[in-house]
């Protein structure tokens, strides 16, 4: 998801600046590009889980869910035109994402083209952590 649309940029990054301002206002956020290194090592559950107790985490969770309530990122230039073409060709489009799959799936729909680029199949953070990117080996 966040390949195809600016998804941490616009909305999980500012979550995460926003859940530590609030929740841990003594430290320092990392940076954009600290955030995105810390998605893949530790991944981002280890990561939150050494900021936030496990009651500060449901907080940080409500504060990550409001903000991709509250806000559609926008999509990569000229990503929108390579997934119509690649559909329009008999290709597949799945995607795995760290958001949960309505999320993605909401994402798609708001795009002009939606019925054009619309993924055939969305694994996301609400699936079974074994199917989760990116530590996950499914499917096999």
């Amino acid at each position: 998801d966040d390949t195809t649309v600016r998804g941490t940029e616009e909305v999980h990054y500012p979550a995460h600046v926003e859940s530590v301002r609030v929740l841990r206002p003594e430290l320092e956020p990392v940076s954009l590009e600290g955030w995105f290194q810390k998605n893949h090592e530790p991944g981002v559950s280890c990561y939150l889980k050494s900021l936030f107790t496990p009651e500060l985490m449901e907080e940080e969770h409500r504060i990550w869910t409001k903000a991709m309530e509250d806000k559609v990122p926008t999509f990569y230039e000229g990503i929108a035109e390579l997934l119509s073409e690649f559909r329009a060709r008999g290709g597949c489009v799945a995607v795995v994402s760290h958001s949960p799959a309505e999320v993605i799936q909401r994402h798609y729909s708001a795009h002009p083209w939606a019925e054009q680029i619309q993924p055939d199949l969305v694994l996301g953070w609400d699936q079974d952590a074994s199917r989760r990117k990116p530590a996950s080996r499914w499917p096999k």
